[in-house]
């Protein structure tokens, strides 16, 4: 069996070249022929900006020093600025191993999209507004379809409701009329169990002898008042204060009695314990005749106005309730969308915030309508007698209330707490109103709660009950509804547009004094002048960007370019304020100060960038292609089905494709978020920490296409705590720390500007000889310092500093020589990382004010 070749890491160098100014595609020809002179079989890598890597096999280091002496002479007529070196890292090692044998799926030099008309966009701007509503209206059935909470309390819960107070009402209508008692079933009725109260005497006939009459017949309760009134109308004379009726009489005549006698109707309070009102049922009216009171049992009218009463005490807060429910089940979608990010990426895909709302007022409107008229249709089907404007109210109530619900989608970040809030605001409403009112409110306050105006409008429109005091009128109820939705919407468009930051940043404006203890090195000088001589350039100019959290201030009038084609990297350590950054570019965010421009416009929140941000903002119930399709709508393409499906096949996930988003591998779901920022046809693209937490493979694979996009004319800015992949993407990396741009350029730039080391990595075959070689690289390189402080480690690690007049070939000569007189297994002599130029800037601002 052959033995196969493993390419360990450190298995071979890596070379980068700086060109001055980008160099000429001829005198980069010139330097891979001398490249390919001194060392033979060297790999030529990618062209990065101005900067070139080869690969060079370390089994002929040997040959390094005579190459390096070589280009160190050649500088000036190759146009090169420096050169470093490096190894592969163990990653690199792994991914040639698992490509080993492995068939690859696609052709190295494939593009994204093989058929580029795909990628035509609508023509008109009434053909991409119809299809942006499309999309967004078929993502809300997406959603309500894959969610069934949602189906239960947006439908099934307010329907189930109304069909109890269907139920309700036919049952006792059904058991009003199965009541009957015989005449000789007369019950011993007792106003002495009453310990105190008053009765209503309605004498509209003015009859003075009936009238004194009932009142020598109540002198036997003492206890209980009496109060005259000439008039039928028992509710407009009912006491609404203590002490309470305990019972009421209507004298009037009776045609149909062959005496001509009057008849005594008695009226019931609702506020009777069970027991009394039970008895009172049974009594309707008492004759007067032979100078006595007669009691006869006449009780249907009276069963059917207390029936009547007992229904319009619950049944209208019933429905009120089912109302309450189906509006504030608007609020979960809503804050789904806004916390994963998804709406921000509907934005810069380029839908309007009106547009937005506007969809989503129609759709939860034609939601509304469809469930009332279930409610209407459930009443009809239970035969009770609702009136026309039952449907109407309950749809003008909930229209009314969707501006205080989006309000709170937009305050409250949990679902549960929202629709709480929501809920409790609506009853709470409702509640105070009847407080207020039964504490001698007035009537006009009481309507400036909706959910009381509306409440009182289903006792009078649902059930025909019209209590003076107490009812409103329908243009009164309509008129709080519209008050109150108003009110809401204008809240609504000052949140959206940011009126009140704007306005909070004029009051409190927040001004960056710069109180740095080290000034701006060359490199951010020439960038700022670079910058504001030629903004419009630039496919990202940043320009002075200040950006505070509260006391904080995050970013410091950073100023920065990105033309097209380039990548830019900004890195630094956790907090440093790459985030806050892509939140202002994006427009997430506003600046304290500053300006950025992409193109040569101002910013915005529907500007247009392709955006993946740190963390994945996709609807987790839809699936990969279903995301995908409705920002590839909302950017405005022809063909958005094509579109997905081309950028599918180039991710490797047209199998997953069908697959729910929240059941994706974390390297699905990044891919699909860089799909999803590359799809934008703007030229670009924000990437924060595009590759965290991925497999290697994976990794890999999304800078091949990272590559092609910018290839293909997009400018890429990213994030990422992976200093390899800056050097691998970037062509330019800016370096943050605590907010403050403290460097930017070419990472072969970065490393020789300021990290003056190497590294010399030596391998004994013995611990023995750590004496022997510490010794021995010590005075070799009196510069030099031991990094490893294990006793028993095989493995040495020493820093050298590199002085001025010290050249790369020098070192790695003396390095070489002083190597072969050694007891070594092997040695590597290699520039500081990136990561250490890091490591090296935060130290070195550490603790002093920038």
């Amino acid at each position: 069996m052959s033995a196969i070749s493993i390419p360990l890491a450190g298995t071979y160098y890596k070379i980068c070249s700086l060109g001055i100014g980008g160099s000429a595609s001829h005198k980069w020809c010139k330097y891979v022929q001398i490249v390919n002179e001194h060392v033979e079989d060297a790999k030529t890598g990618e062209l990065n900006g101005c900067q070139l890597r080869f690969e060079l096999p370390r089994s002929q280091q040997e040959r390094f020093p005579g190459l390096f002496a070589h280009l160190e002479d050649k500088k000036q007529s190759l146009r090169i600025e420096s050169f470093g070196l490096s190894v592969n890292a163990l990653e690199e090692a792994y991914l040639k191993v698992m490509r080993m044998g492995e068939v690859p799926s696609r052709e190295a030099d494939e593009d994204v999209f093989q058929d580029n008309s795909v990628l035509e966009l609508q023509e008109g701007f009434f053909a991409r507004i119809i299809q942006q509503l499309q999309y967004i209206w078929l993502k809300r059935i997406i959603e309500i379809s894959h969610n069934i909470s949602l189906i239960v309390n947006q439908i099934l819960l307010p329907i189930a409701l109304a069909i109890l107070v269907g139920w309700t009402m036919r049952k006792k209508s059904v058991n009003i009329a199965k009541h009957h008692l015989e005449h000789h079933n007369v019950p011993d009725i007792s106003l002495n169990r009453i310990k105190s109260g008053r009765v209503v005497v309605l004498d509209p006939s003015h009859n003075t002898e009936k009238r004194r009459l009932l009142e020598k017949v109540m002198k036997k309760y003492p206890h209980i008042q009496i109060t005259h009134h000439r008039s039928s109308k028992w509710a407009e004379h009912w006491p609404k204060e203590f002490p309470w009726a305990v019972l009421g009489v209507i004298i009037r005549s009776q045609g149909a009695i062959a005496n001509g006698s009057e008849a005594y109707y008695w009226l019931l309070p609702s506020y009777l314990y069970y027991k009394e009102q039970t008895l009172f049922h049974l009594i309707s009216d008492v004759e007067y005749a032979a100078g006595k009171l007669q009691m006869h049992v006449s009780f249907t009218r009276m069963i059917a106005d207390t029936a009547s009463m007992t229904l319009m005490v619950l049944s209208p807060f019933l429905v009120f309730i089912a109302a309450v429910l189906m509006n504030s089940s608007f609020i979960p979608s809503l804050i789904e969308e806004r916390v994963f990010h998804f709406k921000h990426q509907q934005f810069l895909a380029g839908l309007s915030p009106l547009l937005f709302w506007v969809a989503t007022i129609i759709w939860d409107s034609g939601v509304i309508v469809v469930v009332a008229g279930i409610i209407t249709l459930v009443m009809k089907i239970f035969k009770l007698a609702v009136t026309r404007m039952f449907m109407p109210l309950i749809c003008a109530y909930c229209v009314a209330m969707l501006p205080m619900v989006y309000v709170l989608s937009l305050l409250i970040d949990t679902p549960g707490v929202a629709k709480s809030v929501s809920i409790l605001y609506q009853i709470g409403s409702a509640a105070l109103g009847f407080v207020m009112l039964f504490q001698g409110g007035k009537k006009k306050f009481t309507h400036a709660f909706p959910s009381f105006a509306v409440v009182m409008s289903f006792m009078k429109e649902l059930f025909s009950t019209n209590i003076p005091k107490l009812s409103v009128t329908e243009r009164e109820t309509y008129e709080s509804l519209l008050l109150h939705g108003v009110i809401f919407v204008v809240v609504l468009i000052v949140h959206e547009l940011h009126f009140e930051k704007l306005l909070l940043k004029t009051v409190c404006k927040k001004t960056y004094i710069e109180r740095s203890e080290v000034p701006d090195g060359a490199d951010i000088i020439e960038e700022r002048e670079r910058v504001e001589n030629n903004i419009s350039d630039f496919a990202l100019a940043v320009q002075d960007l200040t950006k505070y959290h509260g006391v904080t201030c995050a970013v410091k009038k950073t100023t920065y370019g990105i033309k097209e084609k380039d990548c830019f990297g900004l890195v630094g350590a956790s907090g440093a304020g790459k985030t806050s950054t892509f939140d202002v570019i994006t427009g997430l965010r506003s600046a304290n100060s500053g300006t950025v421009f992409i193109g040569d416009e101002f910013v915005n929140r529907t500007q247009g960038i392709g955006y993946c941000p740190q963390f994945d903002a996709m609807l987790p119930r839809l699936s990969c292609r279903q995301n995908m399709m409705v920002i590839a709508a909302l950017n405005g393409y022809k063909y958005p089905k094509k579109v997905v499906d081309e950028m599918l096949r180039f991710l490797d996930l047209t199998e997953h494709s069908s697959k729910a988003f929240s059941r994706c591998s974390g390297g699905q779901r990044r891919r699909v978020g860089i799909g999803v920022a590359l799809m934008n046809p703007s030229k670009l693209a924000i990437l924060d920490e595009p590759t965290a937490g991925i497999d290697p493979k994976t990794r890999h694979q999304i800078w091949s296409l990272l590559k092609k996009m910018r290839a293909s004319g997009k400018a890429i800015v990213l994030s990422s705590h992976s200093m390899e992949e800056c050097e691998a993407l970037c062509s330019r990396i800016g370096i943050l720390v605590r907010g403050r741009l403290v460097a930017i350029g070419a990472s072969q730039t970065l490393k020789t500007r300021h990290a003056d080391n190497f590294f010399l990595h030596m391998s004994m075959t013995s611990v023995t000889h750590k004496d022997l070689v510490v010794s021995t690289v010590l005075t070799t390189f009196p510069s030099g310092n031991l990094m490893t402080r294990r006793e028993d480690a095989l493995t040495l690690k020493f820093k050298i500093r590199q002085r001025k007049e010290d050249k790369v070939s020098t070192l790695y000569e003396k390095a070489q020589k002083m190597a072969s007189s050694l007891p070594l297994k092997e040695f590597m002599l290699i520039q500081a990382s990136l990561e250490d130029v890091l490591e090296i800037l935060n130290e070195q601002y550490s603790g002093k004010a920038l």
